[in-house]
């Protein structure tokens, strides 16, 4: 067939050879082909059309639901194997930073130690006020507390750094599988948005260190009221000579800091261990939480992709049965009614390739009046039967 053809002869300007060019066209040839065709085959034709094809509209979202339900066993596979790691590696980020933590209060004590005796020395003659505003301003100069501060912050940045990169690892490769996992395929707009943004799970990770974390904050650490009120009393003697006044005082001043400064030191060692302990839990126990309810998610949103599974295979495989009980009349040249009773009588499974290959297996053994390549060349399949009783 030859359309150009066909429309010149419906010029006016090749009126003239308008027949020439129709007859040339063989459109004439086409239509009566379709004319016999839809007189032969206009039943088959049919079928084809209402039963076979509507399988290709469901095959599409079938094979989406799947692709899907394959990228949410491997978000959950993946969540429920990578926990216990995560869990470790946080653990182990605890402890890095409990460590630093340790360090650095031991350090920053052991400086103030330090500066005792020089201390003891240049004051062991000031009034207790004095002696205490002194010490005070000693501690200042050490920037004692604003040490403790810095070193709870760093403690808690490092941590919580480290936690960011745990959470950031496993959110990049969720969303990795995500977007390997995606298709073309597009429900309505807002069902296609609504999975979209729930298959962006990752997402949701990057962001959780930064809501679930909370400040870890030094405590306050009071070291100027009573270290001196005990030693005071001991510096004044009536019968003692300046060196020997001197030299005890030093004593004095120096065993009571360094008494305080050991006890308080230990007590801010175990605060600090107890309290980031309980600042870790804190953490590890809502990522835990969040953890779960995201499997928990992604096994609900599996399991309705699943059933969506399960109803657009059960409706594709009834058409195609109800497709194959119509080739079946067909090839017998008959005609019934089409009910599941007549179907399930004559159509054990089908198996079908759309567009490609067709097996269709009966209950009993039929006898087609048309060749397979009829069958193959009017249906555009390739077409077999056998049934449950044939050899294997």
């Amino acid at each position: 067939m030859m359309l150009l053809a066909a429309q010149l002869s419906r010029e006016p300007k090749h009126e003239e050879k308008k027949k020439e060019l129709f007859k040339a066209s063989r459109m004439q040839d086409f239509l009566d082909s379709i004319r016999v065709s839809l007189v032969n085959h206009g039943a088959i034709r049919r079928s084809q059309t209402l039963l076979g094809s509507t399988v290709g509209a469901i095959d599409n979202p079938y094979k989406w639901v799947h692709q899907q339900a394959l990228v949410y066993e491997k978000l959950t596979e993946m969540l429920k194997n990578k926990r216990e790691g995560i869990q470790k590696d946080i653990r182990k980020a605890a402890k890095d930073a409990k460590d630093s933590l340790l360090q650095q209060i031991e350090r920053i004590f052991q400086d103030a130690i330090e500066a005792v005796p020089s201390f003891a020395e240049d004051h062991w003659n000031c009034n207790e006020v004095t002696m205490k505003q002194e010490w005070e301003k000693k501690l200042k100069a050490l920037r004692f507390e604003k040490r403790l501060k810095i070193a709870y912050e760093e403690a808690s940045k490092k941590f919580n750094k480290e936690v960011q990169e745990v959470l950031e690892e496993i959110g990049n490769e969720l969303q990795l599988i995500s977007e390997l996992g995606s298709s073309d395929f597009n429900f309505t707009e807002q069902d296609s948005n609504n999975f979209r943004d729930f298959v962006r799970i990752g997402g949701g990770i990057l962001g959780i260190a930064g809501t679930i974390i909370a400040l870890f904050v030094a405590p306050p650490v009071g070291l100027a009221i009573g270290i001196v009120s005990a030693v005071v009393s001991g510096i004044v003697g009536m019968f003692k000579s300046k060196d020997e006044k001197r030299r005890e005082a030093v004593i004095n001043i120096s065993t009571s800091l360094e008494t305080q400064l050991n006890t308080q030191r230990q007590n801010t060692l175990q605060q600090a261990e107890r309290d980031f302990g309980k600042y870790s839990d804190f953490v590890t126990k809502n990522i835990n939480i969040y953890f779960e309810e995201l499997i928990a998610g992604l096994d609900a949103i599996a399991t309705h992709l699943e059933r969506a599974k399960k109803k657009l295979s059960g409706t594709e495989n009834y058409l195609n049965r109800a497709y194959a009980k119509r080739i079946l009349d067909w090839c017998a040249e008959k005609y019934e009614t089409m009910t599941d009773e007549c179907i399930n009588q004559i159509i054990a499974t089908v198996e079908r390739d759309l567009g490609r290959n067709m097996k269709i297996v009966t209950k009993s053994q039929v006898q087609p009046r048309k060749s397979l390549e009829d069958i193959k060349h009017i249906l555009q399949e390739d077409i077999s039967f056998s049934d449950l009783k044939s050899p294997k």
